[in-house]
């Protein structure tokens, strides 16, 4: 199924209600079903309004929601930490992260994914879509223990009726980023699957200078991928462009991870304000996706 974030209107600003409606237009302008992932975002307030219009929404117009990060932070500068080894850092992470499973549950969404963490304590962004800046670096060895504690006792308080992803970073070793290579996923407890973000592949392609990168990463993840997140970059930084606005063979790592006839669903993960997209755009991204989705179908089947 063809999904599109939230993200596409920033991580602040409008709340996350009129965010959605204004993606369902675009899926009716393009005559499809709508898949919404409600993305990482500034901490929402009211979230028994929330829940009520995103169940009329599933109710009534039949949208199916995912969720990526969480929308119900402790604070507008909060960066969510699960491998961090200041307890009230990480505490705090699990604890948002719940929330999100309970936000699930109540809006019948199945799918829960977001960042496994990153070996500091402490992250910091000045501005939306600009770097993060880390305080107090952890050893990796630390940070991966407590990634995957927290990833345990998330999977605990889920209980099974919401799936759990991590998404695979792009190779930042000056900001820390975890799972980020091929090799790291070995670690993923087994109930937890990957959303794949395949502009994140890319640029690590790239920055590794590694041409069997993506191809080694398909390959070690693709039994875990239920959904991905579909931009675009053109190599030289993660961009979060529309799909074909870069040079990421989309097409092809779509192909790679869908298993015994199965596509994942694929989100448009795309940023509208970074690279002053239009409405049109989004609804035309939406008709693209589709498009490859139907050619990566009928590979399937011939194969």
């Amino acid at each position: 199924m063809i999904g599109v974030s939230t993200i596409f209107y920033g991580f602040g600003g409008i709340p996350i209600v009129k965010k959605v409606g204004k993606i369902l237009n675009a899926f009716k302008a393009a005559e499809l079903p709508a898949l919404i992932q409600v993305g990482a975002s500034r901490p929402e307030s009211d979230y028994t309004e929330t829940v009520k219009e995103l169940t009329r929404l599933g109710r009534d117009v039949g949208v199916k929601f995912s969720i990526h990060q969480s929308i119900w932070l402790p604070s507008a500068d909060f960066y969510i930490n699960i491998a961090s080894s200041d307890e009230r850092m990480r505490r705090s992470s699990i604890e948002s992260l719940k929330r999100s499973i309970d936000f699930a549950r109540d809006i019948g969404a199945s799918q829960l994914s977001f960042h496994a963490g990153y070996a500091t304590d402490v992250l910091t962004q000045t501005e939306e879509f600009a770097p993060l800046v880390v305080r107090n670096k952890v050893p990796y060895a630390d940070a991966y223990r407590n990634s995957i504690s927290s990833m345990m006792e998330l999977l605990e308080y889920a209980e099974q009726e919401v799936r759990l992803s991590i998404e695979n970073f792009n190779y930042r070793p000056e900001r820390r980023y975890m799972f980020s290579l091929p090799q790291d996923f070995a670690r993923l407890p087994d109930d937890i699957g990957v959303i794949l973000n395949s502009g994140h592949a890319y640029y690590s392609s790239k920055r590794l200078n590694s041409p069997e990168y993506v191809s080694k990463m398909m390959e070690r993840v693709k039994e875990r991928v239920m959904e991905m997140h579909v931009n675009d970059n053109d190599g030289s930084e993660d961009q979060h462009k529309l799909v074909g606005h870069g040079r990421a063979p989309i097409e092809k790592m779509i192909e790679l991870v869908s298993m015994n006839g199965r596509v994942p669903d694929l989100i448009i993960e795309a940023h509208q304000s970074r690279h002053h997209y239009r409405y049109s755009d989004l609804v035309e991204n939406i008709k693209t996706l589709v498009s490859i989705e139907e050619t990566v179908r009928k590979s399937l089947s011939l194969n």
